[in-house]
């Protein structure tokens, strides 16, 4: 020990980070006075080894970062390293843990995002049943893993899969009719379980889980996985660029909307069923572009037919301290029909999750009156992919290179 302390610090601190995990570095600090003074003394050490593995936060100059490096290793490190099953349904997950990925989604720029998409893996069935959101816990839990939903559907990942959770997001997605998901005209912002439980609803179709038996669990019928849908990889769902930040509305998106035959809704809101009824939808991705100013939008798009797009976008209140929600409502005009859209935005403008519904002149104009009706969620894209898919609908690319058939 003696040459390790005639060593000047800098040295000391070269030595210390290369030390491979956080106990292996707290044990040498320990060891002797000088290599405590270099280490815990100052900021320099965990500095470098905050910056290897995190991005570089907004406010680094007075940023603590021996204090936010040891709680990120030591607290969610174990969480998110840790080997085996995630804990099974209704285990609490500590507000440390929701707290210090809350942190890491506010400061993704691109290290941070691995460690989010670990975050993903391990939270599977933290939720109970039937969570209460006036506690602050589950309710940050559920709007941490709704903002994840694209990370979710790249990983093919969900929030929670136990057969009475797939009921229930199925239930939810659809809704009861008269349940609005903005109430008050959205001035309390979303309702947080329903569109968590219809975020919950795609990842199950885009897992093959949404069809659950008494002997199992089994394909729908659906054919969501992205590798047939969209190919090569081309226009996943991807993570935002600034969380925190409201972003502009993207002008490029993809998205599917599901149904029901209307004796099977009447029959999902009206008893309890013990598995999923059949989801329909029409076989291919909707695809659309949009032109944007401040809070109305005009675009076009197609999915089984072309149409025209107008809408508007307002904003919504935080939610759990986190800004960035807000509502978008638009129409699709096809030929002869109108389908109106009522969803959410998340924050980093990236998802907007939400419930459609057809609409006829004759009816009263809200959602759930009549018609065909259904969930939706859609995701941007880059201007690249969208070209690339609308020049496949519009022959331009060989049948040889046809993502969807």
């Amino acid at each position: 020990m003696a040459l390790l302390s005639a060593l000047p610090v800098e040295i000391i601190q070269q030595i210390a980070t290369h030390l491979p995990v956080c106990t292996d570095l707290l044990h040498f600090s320990l060891s002797f006075r000088k290599a405590h003074d270099a280490i815990l003394a100052t900021q320099a050490v965990c500095r470098k080894l905050f910056l290897r593995s995190y991005d570089k936060p907004a406010e680094w100059e007075e940023y603590d970062y021996k204090r936010t490096y040891w709680l990120r290793q030591h607290v969610l490190g174990k969480f998110l390293d840790a080997d085996g099953p995630p804990p099974g349904d209704c285990d609490p997950m500590p507000m440390r843990i929701l707290d210090g990925v809350k942190d890491i989604m506010f400061e993704a720029r691109a290290k941070n995002f691995p460690h989010l998409h670990r975050f993903a893996l391990r939270s599977t069935n933290f939720l109970p049943a039937f969570p209460d959101l006036t506690d602050p816990v589950p309710k940050l839990l559920m709007t941490l893993q709704l903002i994840l939903t694209n990370i979710a559907a790249s990983e093919r990942v969900t929030w929670a899969n136990h057969s009475l959770e797939i009921i229930n997001s199925q239930r939810w997605a659809y809704g009861d009719g008269s349940r609005a998901l903005f109430e008050k005209g959205g001035i309390d912002g979303p309702d947080l379980t329903r569109l968590w439980r219809t975020a919950n609803f795609f990842l199950l179709h885009f897992d093959g889980l949404m069809g659950a038996s008494d002997g199992g669990l089994k394909l729908s019928g659906l054919k969501f996985d992205f590798e047939t849908v969209l190919g090569e990889g081309r226009g996943e769902p991807g993570a935002w660029a600034c969380l925190g930040e409201e972003e502009p509305v993207p002008r490029y998106w993809f998205g599917f909307y599901v149904y029901l035959e209307p004796a099977d809704i009447h029959k999902l809101r009206a008893t309890s069923i013990t598995t999923p009824l059949q989801d329909h939808y029409d076989g291919r991705l909707s695809i659309m572009k949009l032109d944007i100013t401040d809070t109305t939008f005009t675009g076009s798009g197609s999915d089984i037919e072309p149409f025209t797009v107008k809408g508007a976008i307002s904003p919504l209140p935080p939610i759990s301290s986190i800004p960035g929600w807000r509502r978008i409502s638009f129409s699709n005009d096809y030929p002869e029909d109108r389908w109106l859209y009522e969803g959410c935005l998340l924050p980093g403008s990236k998802t907007i999750i939400g419930r459609w519904t057809t609409f006829d002149d004759d009816e009263i104009d809200d959602p759930g009156t009549s018609g065909w009706e259904g969930p939706f969620i859609m995701w941007a894209v880059s201007r690249e992919d969208f070209e690339y898919e609308k020049e496949q609908r519009d022959g331009v690319i060989s049948e040889d290179d046809f993502l969807n058939h």
